[in-house]
């Protein structure tokens, strides 16, 4: 099974809308999508050369679907459609009033169209866009990257870096520990070793604490004695929190850090540095920011450890993971504080102040600060107090703080508090009044917090109280649309109930996205939808319910999400708007993929790229990605290479390294699954190569999975079971589950090659449960199959044909006819092995259809052959004659390039229509046409099965009348497959069919018409065959009929016949083990009783062994004896199809000829492993 990627679209990343005429600035335009693209960026451009009969409609789609628009213009205005009053140019400007925008403007010497300059004049007059000029592309690119990072920093709120060598990174830990050492700190080292020995037993370990009990400080002190990676979730956006712990880890194996300018972006980055190193990793204030704390635990650590810090014992997340209660102050420590404190107390106060603040170490540093008196009774009243005692306005600044979607600095404090009227003169006035609220306000960098998460939830819970918090966010509010910063706008403007929170929410949603703080995202968009209903906005509310469903999809809730989706497509579909059905379609079309309908998901994907080809080569490229994707999950191989290799040739062009990896793995599959083993190894190795060189350990699996593939067909299964034991340990350590499913059935695979069924059936068994436990109902279907054929090999019938009708059942779901066909093929040897010939020629016939409707024509022709010879057996001659003909129909399919099919394929039946001789000896004339091109070994079995199921009722004429097709189109050198066809023609005859006297003038005529092979009959009744091979030491064998039975005869004449038309493969086979050092062989053959009496051997044969050899027991160098072929005395009964479909008798006969002949070259034994092995390759190949 192919390593599963995951599925792309472009709306995983910041798209970057660029607007500018086409009929200038393309080298400019090409450098700004390039800057772009190296910033990690979606890129969305609109070409006129694309547009349709209502281009406004679909650049429209396009902005909407764009986060940032970024116009560059010259000299020209573009072209006024008659339809518009304005160009396009000017309209998409327009339509971006609603986005962030950054305007470029070259140098134009030579004046600029008059509407233009309107146009530019009203940008510069509207005051709020960042526009500037420049003279060369260059120079553009420069201004444009910084402006760009600047932009998602400043209004999107993401963590990026400006472009420079070496970006300098921010160190919570430093921070945190010179504020600690501004207090007292008493130094719990019994706490750390407890907690540092906790983390050599597990990588994992929460810290549970009440309020105050000294947490945060607790993690000061284990990250400076272990340098560790620390960060407090308070505050932060899950792509805040992935960049800055990935950037760390990066630095650390002395890497610059890198702008991770989304929330996926961010996470995958972080994913592949956990993978690469083995640090600590502290995660403070978790139950502040429940979202953030679920999505890193999805993470996998590798050789990192974590310890997360909470007050809450209810969250759910940590409920598997070990747990360390951090205990407040006893009462030795209670008094070792407040002697670092300098605090003196007399013995009776002292035993007041540990009842009243129970050891809590907060309390006891309010204490610190301010003694009251009384002791306030709890740590609650303590804050009161506290809170109380602050001036009016430094509580007003504290509330700003509090209220605040975003951190604020001293300007903004400053602002914000004199915004209604002037309370503070000047900023250095209110830093002042900010410093005098230390400790409760802390300084972290160039912004302010509140030092402790339990204070601030005491100031929000009092705002609340008294029904001021709405007061703070309408300020607020206001502040961040000045400030154009996108998230805290929507965020305030929403919980201040403002009904201009309206126009800020499709922004902010997309914003909160980009954050990963789905819930918001969410919250936006349902009340966007709300207003749209209020309106009657239908496009306003598919739009938004189209947004909504990719949030679902995020959080999991598919259901949800194919919901809003499917609102948002009736909409559009009544708005007639095109290009938003489209693009709702392939989105839609994903999660149909991962439900099983994939071919509903293919035909999706088939319509958009007809509409998007040649219009939007990001689009193109996506599509074809995921539509080789879903051709993969239903065995399309032939289709997944040519999409997969389009999607990798737009990829390449667009320089996505992301793209052309994914592209890349696919592409491995699909040549190994057609054939091409050399190819996949290839793209194995060069991927493997890839990953390592980037630490790109998913990567690194997928290459993986498709090397342990290519050593399997390389009949390598060891290696294969190596390969994909290091896949399996890199799944599990990335946490990717259906990979890790996969690799696993994979990994039965190649035990059962190894013919170790007990661990191949554990194996499966193991990924059939991780399958249904997690919903993969591809891999739960093949884990089914395959121990369908587990079962089957241990000899448990009745259990594997249960396995393969439940495989079916998951399969015709999906609708993979490959896997169908493999599934029915197992359950057809099940069937065959319990004797019920019935079941089995239906499960053979079936398999047949569904592997021709996937392509796969040799599997189809293999089951199509095996259905005709039971169908035979049964005397059921239609369908034995329809399963014949739809085999040479998809044998000639199969060489559709070789050959000229249609002329053929029409003749063919697709129903079971009466069979006659005339029609049998029609499709043997057509195959004798294409004689070097097709075998039909196993059409001549079914046809000798047929004549001599026949013979008695309509006569004996049937082989005699294909035996003189043969010899008409014998030639001095036939083809091998004419050869090999006839030569099972004769060893399928009989008496009855062939008596001894025509068998004699047929070996004659094949004698006269074949070069270098000649027969005599001797006057004391022997049978001689004489074959020179002229090979690199020419060869003269020798084939004596001993006994004058006529199977020894008809055996004689095929195994001449078979070794004239096979000889250089022989004497390639020779070459391989050494070289030819005899001038002759003589193979003598005899029935076993001649052996007995004539001979005086002790021979012994069986059903299962129709022929055996004798040895040589003279010296190699000597002249050797010949070599006797004794047959079964019983072997025509044995080897007859008609009778025992499927048999091997000949094979068996022709495997002891090849490793007597190789063997007798080469001098050495015949019981070599090797040559077992390749005599029974070669054989089989030859015979079936």
């Amino acid at each position: 099974m192919i390593e599963r990627i995951n599925i792309r679209t472009p709306d995983q990343r910041v798209r970057v809308f660029i607007s500018s005429t086409i009929t200038e600035l393309k080298e400019e335009r090409e450098a700004i999508k390039n800057a772009i693209i190296d910033l990690k960026l979606h890129p969305v451009f609109f070409e006129v050369g694309a547009r349709p009969d209502n281009p406004q409609e679909v650049y429209r789609a396009y902005l909407e679907q764009s986060h940032i628009y970024v116009g560059i213009f010259w000299k020209s205005y573009g072209w006024i459609s008659p339809k518009m009053t304005i160009s396009g140019l000017e309209d998409e400007f327009n339509l971006s009033s609603q986005k962030k925008r950054l305007v470029y403007i070259k140098e134009a010497t030579e004046g600029r169209d008059p509407n233009l300059e309107k146009l530019l004049q009203r940008i510069r007059n509207e005051g709020n866009i960042c526009y500037k000029s420049f003279k060369t592309s260059e120079e553009l690119v420069e201004i444009f990257k910084n402006d760009l990072m600047q932009l998602l920093s400043e209004s999107f709120g993401l963590d990026t870096f400006q472009q420079q060598d070496r970006p300098v990174l921010q160190n919570n830990l430093d921070v945190l520990s010179k504020e600690m050492d501004k207090k007292p700190i008493l130094k719990r080292e019994n706490l750390i070793n407890q907690i540092k020995e906790k983390l050599n037993q597990k990588k994992v370990l929460v810290l549970y604490g009440d309020p105050g009990s000294g947490k945060t400080y607790l993690l000061g002190l284990l990250g400076s004695e272990l340098n560790a990676i620390y960060i407090s979730l308070r505050n932060k956006t899950a792509q805040q929190v992935f960049s800055y712990i990935a950037n760390h880890l990066s630095v650390r194996r002395n890497r610059n850090p890198e702008s991770l300018p989304s929330e996926n972006e961010a996470y995958a980055t972080l994913q592949q540095e956990l993978a690469n190193n083995s640090e600590l990793i502290l995660i403070d204030d978790v139950d502040q920011n429940p979202i953030v704390a679920k999505l890193l635990l999805g993470l996998d650590l590798f050789n990192c450890s974590v310890v997360y810090a909470t007050r809450s014992k209810e969250i759910k997340l940590f409920q598997q993971i070990p747990k360390f209660d951090v205990e407040l102050f006893n009462y030795d420590e209670f008094r070792l504080f407040l002697e670092i404190s300098n605090i003196k107390l007399p013995p009776g106060k002292l035993q007041e102040l540990y009842t009243a603040s129970q050891g809590n170490p907060l309390y006891l540093y309010y204490f610190t600060q301010k003694q009251v008196i009384p002791y306030p009774s709890d740590l609650a009243e303590y804050q009161s107090i506290i809170w109380q005692e602050l001036s009016p306005l430094q509580q007003e600044i504290i509330n700003f703080i509090v209220h605040s979607y975003s951190l604020l600095n001293t300007l903004d404090i400053h602002t914000l508090i004199n915004s209604q009227q002037c309370v503070t003169s000047t900023i250095m006035e209110t830093k002042k009044l900010i410093d005098l609220a230390s400790p409760i306000i802390n300084q972290t960098g160039q912004y302010y917090e509140i030092f402790h998460p339990y204070f601030k939830d005491y100031v929000l819970e009092t705002a609340d109280k008294n029904n001021i918090s709405i007061h703070y966010h309408q300020i607020l509010s206001e502040y961040a649309i000045k400030k154009q910063w996108i998230l805290p706008t929507a965020f305030h403007l929403l919980r201040s109930n403002n009904p201009n929170v309206e126009k800020y929410l499709i922004e902010g949603s997309t914003a909160a996205s980009l954050h990963g703080d789905w819930i918001l995202a969410e919250e936006f968009l349902q009340c966007k939808i709300r207003y749209t209903l209020d309106n009657g906005d239908n496009y306003g509310e598919a739009h938004a319910r189209y947004l909504l469903a990719q949030v679902y999809q995020e959080m999991g809730k598919y259901q949800y999400a194919k919901r809003e989706a499917d609102i948002s497509l009736e909409i559009f579909v009544k708005l007639n708007e095109s290009e938003w059905i489209e693009i709702i379609r392939i989105w839609s079309s994903l999660i149909f993929i991962e439900e099983g309908d994939v071919e509903k998901a293919i035909s999706i994907h088939q319509n958009a790229l007809e509409f998007y080809k040649g219009k939007d080569i990001f689009k193109e490229a996506f599509i074809q990605l995921n539509l080789g994707y879903a051709y993969i999950q239903v065995s399309r191989f032939r289709e997944g290479f040519k999409a997969s290799q389009r999607a990798f040739d737009l990829f390449t062009k667009l320089n996505d390294e992301s793209g052309i990896y994914k592209s890349l793995v696919n592409l491995a599959g699909c040549v190994g699954e057609l054939g091409d083993n050399e190819l996949q190894k290839k793209y194995a190795l060069e991927i493997i190569e890839i990953a390592n060189t980037k630490n790109l350990p998913r990567l690194k699996a997928a290459g993986l999975n498709n090397l342990a593939v290519v050593k399997r067909r390389e009949e390598n299964p060891e290696a294969a079971q190596n390969v994909l034991e290091e896949c399996i340990r890199i799944c599990q350590k990335l946490g990717i589950t259906e990979s890790e499913t996969i690799n696993i059935i994979n990994l039965g695979n190649a035990l059962r090659d190894q013919h170790k069924y007990d661990d191949a059936e554990r194996a499966y068994n193991e990924a059939l449960i991780k399958a249904k436990e997690n919903g993969f109902l591809n891999q739960e279907a093949r884990a089914l199959m395959l121990l369908s054929r587990i079962k089957q090999l241990k000899g448990f019938n009745e259990e594997a044909i249960k396995f393969g009708k439940d495989a079916l059942n998951i399969y015709y779901k999906i609708g993979d006819y490959l896997q169908i066909g493999s599934a029915l093929n197992y359950m057809a040897r099940s069937y065959t092995d319990l004797g019920d010939y019935l079941e089995a020629a239906k499960s053979n016939e079936n398999s047949g259809i569904h592997y021709g409707k996937a392509g796969q024509w040799d599997d189809a022709v293999s089951n199509f052959d095996q259905a005709a010879s039971l169908w035979n057996s049964l005397a059921q001659f239609d369908r034995a004659f329809y399963c014949v003909s739809q085999s040479l129909k998809c044998n000639f399919l199969s060489e559709s390039d070789n050959c000229e099919t249609e002329y053929f394929i029409e003749s063919f039946p697709d129903e079971y229509d009466k069979v006659s001789e005339e029609e049998y000896l029609n499709l043997l004339q057509l195959f004798l046409k294409q004689g070097t091109l097709l075998s039909f070994t196993c059409f001549m079995y079914n046809y000798l099965a047929y004549c001599k199921r026949t013979k008695y009722r309509n006569g004996t004429n049937y082989l005699k009348s294909a035996l003189s097709l043969f010899i008409s189109e014998l030639k001095e050198t036939s083809s091998s497959n004419i050869l090999n066809s006839l030569a099972i023609s004769i060893e399928q005859s009989c008496d009855e069919l062939l008596s001894v006297y025509e068998l004699e003038e047929l070996a004659k005529n094949i004698s006269h018409k074949i070069d270098h092979l000649h027969y005599r009959s001797h006057h004391d009744g022997k049978k001689i065959w004489t074959i020179g091979l002229d090979w690199k030491q020419p060869i003269i064998v020798q084939i004596i009929c001993l006994s004058d039975d006529s199977i020894v005869q008809r055996l004689a004449m095929s195994l001449s016949l078979i070794l004239i038309s096979n000889k250089d493969h022989i004497q390639k086979t020779i070459l391989e083990f050494g070289e030819i050092k005899e001038k002759g062989f003589s193979l003598q053959m005899i029935t076993r009783s001649d052996a007995v009496q004539n001979c005086n051997m002790e021979v012994s044969l069986s059903e299962g062994f129709p022929a055996s050899a004798t040895g040589s027991n003279v010296p190699w160098g000597q002249q050797q004896p010949p070599t006797f072929l004794i047959i079964h005395d019983d072997y025509e009964s044995i080897t007859d199809w008609s009778e025992h479909p499927k048999n091997k008798a000949f094979v068996w006969v022709l495997m002891t000829m090849h490793s007597s002949l190789v063997s007798h070259c080469i001098h050495q034994n015949r019981d070599m492993s090797d040559l077992a092995k390749k005599s029974r390759i070669f054989c089989e190949k030859v015979l079936l």
